[in-house]
């Protein structure tokens, strides 16, 4: 019976210690995950505002164009 205590006290603390070193390593992999959303998020955000400013410029040069064609209908 004191073999299997003996067993039991050395494999307890292992298993902490493969534990925390598992936890550790799937932190570190979520923080690259993490990272890499970020930039991606910051690209995507680049993006849309490339997108906004494009589109703002063309209802600007719309406009012009409805007045003359609402000139001829009416």
């Amino acid at each position: 019976m004191p073999f299997n205590m003996q067993k039991l006290n050395l494999l307890l603390p292992l298993a902490g210690v493969v534990l925390l070193c598992g936890c550790g390593r799937q932190a570190k992999i979520n923080s690259q995950k993490i990272d890499l959303l970020s930039q991606k998020i910051i690209q995507l955000q680049q993006i849309q505002s490339n997108q906004a400013i494009v589109l703002q410029a063309q209802l600007k040069s719309l406009a012009p164009a409805l007045n003359q064609i609402d000139s001829f209908c009416c």
